[in-house]
């Protein structure tokens, strides 16, 4: 999701970004399952990993991807999806990885790599071990 502004007072910082009218794409899905075909779902799939493509070519990894990181741009069609949350990407692992339960159970979609390496600076990553972590998540 494209970052439009910051705004700056004594206590917060806030981040503006890019509106995406659609919501989470998880939300929406439930609405589309009689639609849906293997093309559409590809189509998703193509549009998440160019999107992950275009970031990691800036060095920046999501390491926290889900199916909560999906918006949708529109409200009346399943395209563009816009990929969001990559707010620790330059800093930390998420902290999934060092807890033993999760309540929006984003634990499923972490790779495998990130629960032995558990809580650890990104830069200390290999970054073709991030890149994977990232498709990984996606399923690819």
């Amino acid at each position: 999701v494209p970052f439009r502004e910051c705004c700056e007072n004594e206590t917060h910082l806030q981040l503006v970004y890019e509106w995406c009218s659609g919501g989470l794409f998880i939300t929406q899905l439930s609405s589309y399952a009689s639609l849906l075909t293997e093309g559409h779902i590809a189509q998703v799939i193509r549009e998440v990993l160019s999107a992950l493509a275009a970031a990691h070519t800036f060095g920046v990894h999501h390491l926290d991807m889900s199916l909560f990181s999906l918006f949708l741009q529109y409200t009346d069609r399943l395209s563009p999806i816009k990929v969001f949350g990559v707010g620790l990407a330059g800093f930390l692992m998420p902290a999934v990885t060092s807890r033993k339960f999760s309540k929006s159970k984003k634990y499923f979609y972490t790779a495998p790599e990130l629960f032995a390496a558990g809580p650890l600076l990104v830069s200390s990553m290999p970054s073709q071990l991030r890149h994977a972590c990232d498709v990984w998540s996606v399923g690819a």
